[in-house]
């Protein structure tokens, strides 16, 4: 929808044309004030669902790791994870998908798998994730 702001003006003014070219048929004002009340019910009802999009990314497992992290972590710890925007999102901590960078050394790995215990260190689990600190 932002997108769409530009040519708010156009629209105003198509709008406004419409109404003069129209104005005497009574059939034309109630299709256009229905149109216009459907449009703002379904943005509110938008607005109203719209955490329905991040419902797989709050359930309760993923707000405690994102919660340990902020709790446990140093802010400039840098993290690796499979899908880094939502730690840098909803942790705010820096992070990236490829542990093996070298130009990026990560302290901490989130993972579902269990690791290597001669060079991690388990330090949070819950029944999804798994988060190491490299020895």
């Amino acid at each position: 929808s932002r997108y769409l702001l530009p040519l708010m003006p156009l629209c105003y003014i198509g709008i406004k044309n419409l109404f003069e070219i129209f104005a005497p048929l009574k059939i034309f004002r109630i299709i256009l004030y229905l149109f216009f009340s459907y449009t703002l019910i379904s943005k509110f009802h938008w607005v109203q669902n719209r955490s329905a999009a991040y419902a797989n990314v709050l359930n309760e497992d993923n707000l405690k790791l994102f919660n340990f992290i902020e709790e446990n972590t140093e802010l400039d710890s840098k993290i690796c994870f499979r899908k880094p925007r939502v730690i840098k999102y909803f942790a705010n901590r820096m992070c990236t998908a490829n542990c093996n960078d070298e130009d990026f050394e990560t302290k901490y790995v989130i993972t579902s798998e269990d690791l290597n215990p001669l060079e991690f260190i388990k330090i949070f689990s819950n029944t999804t994730f798994k988060v190491y600190e490299k020895i």
